[in-house]
């Protein structure tokens, strides 16, 4: 009997943390941690959660305080991104991450300004393992 509790644990289990993380998942602002309470997101019209190839995004426009500019929405929130340990690039992208051991999906973030808005872009892919 302990041979077949050793199967179990040694087999099945990996197979089905591995089969668990196949799949993408659509990734949500809440995810990203505590973000300022002035902030406010938005589904940006017509990009509504989309999936495939292992991935799944969705894209938000971003609001900040009045009177301030998209580009100033978007350095803040870089920067509380980055106060809460996501390493992002010069262009504000960046990935970690979503759990530990059995949890190996990853999700990435993009934050910028353009066309006058602030925008958040995320996106929840399968496990690397």
């Amino acid at each position: 009997m302990p041979g077949l509790a050793v199967l179990v644990v040694c087999v099945c289990a990996p197979f089905a943390v591995h089969s668990a993380n196949q799949g993408g998942f659509v990734p949500s602002v809440e995810r990203l941690g505590s973000l300022p309470p002035d902030l406010a997101f938005t589904e940006r019209p017509g990009a509504g959660p989309s999936c495939g190839s292992g991935a799944c995004a969705a894209s938000f426009d971003v609001r900040g305080r009045p009177g301030e500019t998209a580009e100033q929405v978007a350095d803040r929130m870089r920067r509380d991104l980055a106060g809460q340990g996501w390493r992002l690039d010069a262009e504000g992208q960046g990935c970690r991450p979503v759990g530990w051991l059995t949890d190996c999906r990853s999700m990435c973030v993009w934050v910028g300004a353009s066309g006058g808005g602030a925008w958040l872009s995320l996106e929840g892919a399968r496990g690397y393992a």
